[in-house]
């Protein structure tokens, strides 16, 4: 034992990366002699983790799985991420990525998923390459997020475009990037921008596959809802999207129905459909985005006497959309008004109701503070379609493809810059394999 331990404290202070697969195979090959809590603490004792990082995370994680000693667990992982350097840290993702995991689960086990969000963040920004990259990192933090409510930093977070997936240097699986458009679109839905939520949840579409996994089926029932809360209709998938996400809608019954009896503006047909399935929205965690429907599509029913009355009893409003009474009928009105999905005034003592037109003007310092910031949004966008276009371009494999070199594979970015997720190793091969791979689905949906 003392020789392979000395043999695992030379491998891991070599930057050779054949040693470092040696070292890796050392401890795949050794994991149950290797893993007793004796030898797990002695190891951490022994070794340091500037500079035994690989062996050093290896063994961190094996501690972390013991729940006896877990606090000490939480901080060797601080002191990690304190002074190891995060080109070091990216020389091992996956056990990086583990300890992290078994980090996030220790507070959220605790109920305090806050606690974690801090060094999530922290470790997220040592492997990054750039702020633009998807880790593995990104779900275990966006879970934190959601679970203890703090909406308002996955949206700091969100604000900077996260576009670059890339396999070798960060260890990312399409798995990871299906969990990110999840919850990104949960986290907008948690602050209530649907518009942002729509966009995240149709980014799970783009992504090369052969069949339907789990996780997209749960994606494109919230793309429904969240579709209906947004633009009063479903907005159908781009032509860009892949052909699987394009036919799922035969297994999400219950949600295309709720959309059809949507688009007929009919409140009562909804309420009947969300009866109906009141089961299968229970269970998909999808009820309370059901109820906003209905909401939504009386509120639009509202909206459309804007069009042809100038004013308009409350009484009569109460009768045009199906609500069951004058107070239900008022409430509503004022809560539009309060929102800005109306203009309009209210008077309580005539019950009547008076539609007015939009007072703003849009020719004052914050509208062309508005329009300058979104000029700089969408010509920084340009960029980077443009520098993404170049280096595809220029790519071996899209050479190879466009030469008539290569028939298999989606074109990508070179080796050299971002590799793709295009790769056809990482696609999913069987119907449910993302989900079921890890049994991430039921914890995506406990949200």
């Amino acid at each position: 034992m003392d020789l392979l331990f000395s043999r695992i404290q030379e491998l891991s202070a070599s930057r050779n990366p054949s040693d470092e697969l040696e070292l890796s195979k050392l401890l795949k090959t050794n994991d149950k002699n290797l893993a007793t809590t004796e030898i797990v603490q002695n190891a951490l004792g022994i070794l340091t983790p500037e500079t035994h990082t690989s062996a050093y995370l290896w063994f961190l994680a094996r501690q972390g799985e013991k729940p006896a000693h877990q606090a000490v667990f939480i901080a060797n992982s601080n002191r990690v991420m304190d002074v190891v350097p995060g080109h070091q840290l990216a020389r091992s993702p996956k056990l990086f990525c583990r300890v992290c995991h078994l980090y996030a689960k220790f507070y959220i086990d605790q109920q305090k998923p806050i606690c974690a969000i801090r060094p999530l963040q922290r470790a997220i920004s040592l492997v990054q390459p750039s702020p633009a990259h998807l880790t593995p990192i990104h779900r275990l933090l966006f879970k934190a997020i959601l679970l203890s409510r703090c909406y308002h930093v996955g949206r700091q977070i969100l604000s900077v475009d996260i576009y670059k997936l890339d396999r070798k240097r960060t260890d990312v699986s399409v798995q990871d990037f299906l969990e990110f458009c999840y919850q990104s679109g949960m986290i907008y839905i948690g602050s209530k921008d649907y518009q942002k939520a729509l966009q995240q949840f149709r980014l799970a579409f783009t992504i090369p596959c052969y069949s339907v996994s789990a996780i997209s089926v749960e994606i494109y029932k919230k793309y429904c809802l969240v579709s209906l809360l947004a633009h009063d209709k479903l907005v159908p998938l781009p032509s860009f999207a892949m052909q699987t996400g394009r036919d799922l809608s035969h297994r999400c019954v219950a949600y295309t129905e709720i959309c059809s009896a949507y688009a007929l503006s009919n409140t009562v047909k909804i309420e009947t459909v969300a009866g109906t399935y009141a089961d299968t929205f229970e269970s998909d965690h999808n009820f309370g985005l059901v109820k906003q429907c209905i909401t939504a599509c009386l509120r639009k029913n509202i909206r459309q006497h804007t069009q042809t009355f100038l004013t308009l009893s409350v009484a009569d409003i109460a009768t045009n959309v199906g609500l069951a009474s004058v107070k239900d009928a008022e409430k509503h009105v004022f809560q539009m008004i309060e929102s800005g999905q109306v203009h309009a005034s209210i008077s309580q003592r005539e019950g009547m109701v008076s539609f007015l037109d939009d007072p703003e003007s849009y020719d004052n310092n914050a509208s062309i503070r508005r329009l300058d910031q979104e000029i700089r949004r969408i010509n920084a966008l340009s960029l980077k379609v443009r520098d993404l276009d170049q280096q595809i371009s220029s790519s071996e494999q899209y050479l190879k493809k466009v030469g008539g070199g290569s028939s298999g594979g989606v074109a990508s970015s070179s080796s050299s810059s971002s590799s793709s997720l295009a790769d056809p190793s990482a696609w999913p091969s069987s119907d449910m394999e993302v989900a079921d791979s890890d049994q991430h689905l039921g914890r995506l949906l406990s949200y």
